[in-house]
């Protein structure tokens, strides 16, 4: 997958890792993402109206649990991994703000490709990420993840100018953080259908009660300690 040891930049709100997914992997994955689009078009009237996504896909969410080890080396953090999505835009589309779900506590997001034109006269897509109230735009390599607090940060992507870009990302959550619960995205394993929103939702609330409730008693059993 990785044609030679990533490089791990650390920045004080984001990681980059550069060359994280070898070149022939990245063309396989456009070539895939591509004639996925074209075939059988997934496009909903939402915030990215217009762009073929697919969430769940099995080769993505295989890349996803493989890209895990690199992931918690990059953030120090132990994983869960949660959901991985990817996206075919095409002329004209944009990402618009947005922060993501609590299941994107984490993401790494792999530039993947575009088309040859937009690569000579362009050179990537930048994403653009809120950084205490100010817009930083980080252009990746092909083959280079960025990752940063998806559930905290706003991000988007300006108008694309090109004929296509294939991107995607990988999302994650802290095994020992108050999103453990979403591990797999409430689902039995990666690859399996989304739950369904109305049973997301319901779990999620579930889950946030029982981490309050269990941070409650925690406290409780801290400051009857500090009474003795």
């Amino acid at each position: 997958m990785m044609q030679q040891k990533p490089i791990i930049l650390n920045k004080k709100d984001y990681v980059v890792i550069q060359q994280a997914v070898s070149t022939e992997v990245c063309d396989l994955l456009a070539d895939y993402a591509n004639f996925k689009a074209a075939i059988k078009p997934n496009i909903k009237k939402d915030g990215l109206k217009n762009v073929h996504r697919e969430y769940g896909d099995p080769l993505m969410e295989l890349l996803l649990g493989k890209l895990t080890p690199l992931i918690e080396e990059a953030t120090g953090l132990a994983l869960w991994p949660t959901l991985a999505f990817y996206y075919t835009y095409k002329n004209g589309n944009e990402l618009t703000k947005h922060k993501d779900r609590s299941s994107c506590q984490i993401v790494a997001g792999l530039c993947i490709g575009a088309d040859e034109a937009f690569k000579k006269e362009h050179g990537t897509w930048p994403l653009i990420l809120d950084v205490e109230g100010k817009s930083e735009s980080i252009a990746l390599g092909y083959g280079d993840i960025l990752v940063f607090k998806g559930h905290e940060t706003v991000h988007w992507r300006e108008v694309f100018k090109g004929a296509w870009f294939v991107s995607a990302i990988f999302a994650y959550v802290d095994k020992n953080g108050p999103f453990a619960f979403q591990k797999f995205d409430q689902r039995q394993s990666l690859g399996k259908p989304h739950v369904g929103m109305f049973h997301w939702l319901y779990g999620s609330f579930k889950g946030l009660l029982k981490q309050r409730f269990y941070n409650k008693r925690k406290k409780a059993a801290y400051d009857e300690i500090g009474h003795l």
